[in-house]
């Protein structure tokens, strides 16, 4: 079994000149590793069954939730359903609907909050199918599609406003703040990741 972590570059790309491309696959981590359960696995047409699960019941012996996608698609699933939020969430910023930290509050306290334990798709059962048809019918026509990235962020890219790594981006970090704020993630993850294993019982 050879696989790659990457969680962009095509497995296709990957086994062009490969021998034994069946026994290829991506199995796509999420950072930090050792906390968020999901590990995204991609596979080729021409793949091996037998190794496929046996990756699947390793990852899940680890302790994490491996998911197969039924085909390759750019950006997996997960990346690309967190690029759909984010260009919505750069289009509020960017047209000064609300701050920085309102958005992230908005995403925490409600929307971030619900999904740990409900998706997306199971909450639209919970509310009923005809909900999002016809809310769809009124926000789809003007919630943003841009094709392009923003503005704004290439101009903080060129002002080396990075985030964490340059101690600004759309906010702003002082010493200690950096450290501090990763170690405060990973034990609100650590919250997270034991109270799931405690509702799996």
């Amino acid at each position: 079994i050879i696989t790659s972590n990457t969680s962009a570059l095509p497995l296709t790309d990957l086994t062009r000149n490969a021998k034994h491309p069946e026994r290829f696959f991506i199995t796509h981590f999420f950072a930090p590793p050792q906390l968020i359960p999901l590990v995204e696995i991609i596979k080729l047409e021409n793949y091996r069954e037998d190794l496929l699960q046996e990756i699947v019941s390793f990852l899940k012996v680890c302790g994490k939730s491996p998911i197969v996608l039924k085909k390759e698609v750019p950006g997996f699933i997960a990346n690309r359903i967190q690029m759909a939020i984010l260009r919505e969430c750069f289009w509020l910023y960017e047209n000064d609907i609300a701050t920085a930290e309102d958005i992230d509050t908005v995403m925490k306290d409600s929307l971030g909050f619900r999904y740990v334990f409900l998706g997306p798709l199971e909450g639209q059962d919970i509310a009923g199918l005809n909900t999002p048809y016809y809310v769809s019918q009124t926000l789809f026509p003007v919630i943003s599609d841009t094709k392009e990235p923003p503005k704004f962020l290439k101009k903080m890219i060129d002002e080396n406003k990075l985030g964490i790594r340059t101690n600004e981006g759309f906010y702003s970090y002082g010493p200690g703040e950096v450290d501090r704020k990763l170690k405060e993630r990973d034990e609100h993850f650590l919250d997270v990741y034991l109270l799931k294993q405690k509702t799996k019982r």
